[in-house]
């Protein structure tokens, strides 16, 4: 009896070393699970490397790429509308002067007929002396007023390169104080034109125009500057 109960004890015993209770946690090539911060890194460099490209496209494309680069304000573009806008608001200023002159003349032949001949000559000289001061020529130029002369020229123009900053270095030596030069890409006018904001800023814009060699002289109100002169054609 006492041999069977050894027997059973025997075969129930169970024998362990130390391989039978591994150690906790990752062991040998094994790895631990990357924190959230680790996981999500390379999204957000691709994210961030995106945003660039784009910006610099944007640049490109826009012609800010310097002001990108560099940290500079971009200056402003005029755009197609704002073309428009100045083109009809010529066509409407010469109507309205044709029908001023023709009212004009009208008044000044039946005056000539009703009165004297020393009375007419006496009136026809002080009108031609009101009519020869327009306010434009009265008013004198303001040398401190601001002025942005626009490179608009096309790519395959070989003085393009630095054309709006030898015209504006035309300007300084004239007395002007506040020139800058930018390029324009957009919203280009047909021809070489000088754009003024305000009726006030009109004596300055006919100044600069005459300085720089342009005959186009036009009033934009939407301008953000207070005179802007545009070069699409090398003089």
């Amino acid at each position: 009896m006492a041999d069977r109960t050894t027997d059973k004890r025997q075969t129930q015993m169970t024998f362990h070393d130390e391989f039978d209770k591994p150690q906790t946690g990752p062991v040998g090539l094994h790895r631990g699970k990357r924190s959230a911060a680790a996981r999500t890194m390379p999204y957000i460099i691709v994210l961030v490397v995106a945003v660039l490209c784009a910006l610099l496209a944007w640049g490109f494309l826009s012609g800010n790429i310097q002001a990108l680069v560099g940290g500079g304000t971009a200056k402003p573009v005029v755009t197609a509308t704002q073309v428009k806008d100045a083109v009809k608001k010529r066509t409407s200023a010469s109507t309205t002067s044709k029908k001023k002159a023709s009212s004009k003349s009208a008044k000044k032949s039946s005056s000539s007929t009703s009165s004297s001949s020393s009375d007419s000559s006496g009136s026809t000289s002080t009108d031609s002396q009101s009519s020869s001061q327009s306010p434009s020529q009265a008013a004198q130029a303001d040398h401190s007023t601001q002025v942005v002369v626009f490179n608009a020229l096309p790519a395959t123009v070989a003085a393009r390169n630095g054309y709006a900053a030898r015209q504006a270095a035309l300007l300084t030596n004239a007395g002007y104080t506040s020139v800058s030069a930018n390029t324009l890409t957009s919203g280009l006018p047909q021809t070489n034109v000088v754009w003024y904001r305000s009726s006030s800023d009109e004596a300055t814009a006919r100044d600069v125009a005459s300085k720089l060699g342009i005959s186009a002289v036009q009033q934009q109100t939407s301008l953000r500057e207070a005179v802007a002169a545009i070069f699409v054609s090398a003089q």
